[in-house]
């Protein structure tokens, strides 16, 4: 197993005790912290276990989580994305506290268990396909993205104006759909019954 667990340290657990009184963890009865022991990495989340259940507890990294959007998102729609409960800002950082999803992450996965992954992204990427076309997503998206090439590919050839101009046109007209925009093989854990598919604090329609 890459990633584990470990106790907090008495430091790590007054900086966390402002965010607990603030959700709906008061009375937990154990506080690790997720460490991956691969990437010798610690992270910003939490296993909050209480009389009832375990849930996880993350920091987004200089992100705004909006809730709303998350649920529009996936509740109720069958996904295997993990569910969000509640989320609260303190010193502008926002925190989500949210479902423990067990398993191991994709980086050793099986072909057989990419295939499985593949069929759970498929079903979200299916369920939010259009026909394509002009939005105000897809120009954020160009813009954000893929506009800052323009100028390093006008250094390499002189006559990329017009293959640019087509390209973009291009851009509009394909289908959009949901797109994680993160999917690294950490962000998949592979479950006993099916992957799950988590950290979508990002995603959008492109």
């Amino acid at each position: 197993m890459l990633t584990e667990h470990r106790v907090l340290t008495e430091e790590e657990r007054k900086e966390l005790q402002p965010i607990l009184e603030r959700m709906s963890v008061q009375k937990q009865e154990e506080v690790l912290r997720f460490i991956d022991t691969e990437l010798d990495k610690v992270y910003d989340v939490y296993s909050i276990k209480t009389q009832n259940r375990t849930r996880i507890l993350k920091l987004l990294e200089e992100r705004r989580f909006d809730k709303a959007k998350y649920d529009t998102y996936f509740a109720g729609k069958g996904f295997a994305v993990p569910e969000i409960f509640e989320n609260v800002s303190v010193d502008g950082k926002d925190y989500v506290l949210m479902q423990l999803v067990e398993g191991e992450d994709a980086r050793n996965c099986t072909p057989e268990d990419a295939a499985k992954i593949g069929q759970e992204l498929g079903k979200i990427q299916s369920y939010y396909l259009t026909d394509g076309g002009y939005t105000e997503s897809a120009e954020y998206y160009w813009n954000r993205y893929l506009e800052k090439y323009y100028a390093k590919l006008k250094l390499l050839f002189d006559d990329i104006d017009d293959v640019w101009e087509k390209a973009k046109q291009r851009f509009y007209e394909v289908p959009q759909t949901l797109v994680h925009d993160d999917l690294l093989p950490i962000n998949v854990l592979i479950g006993e019954e099916k992957p799950w598919i988590i950290d979508w604090e990002i995603a959008g329609v492109y």
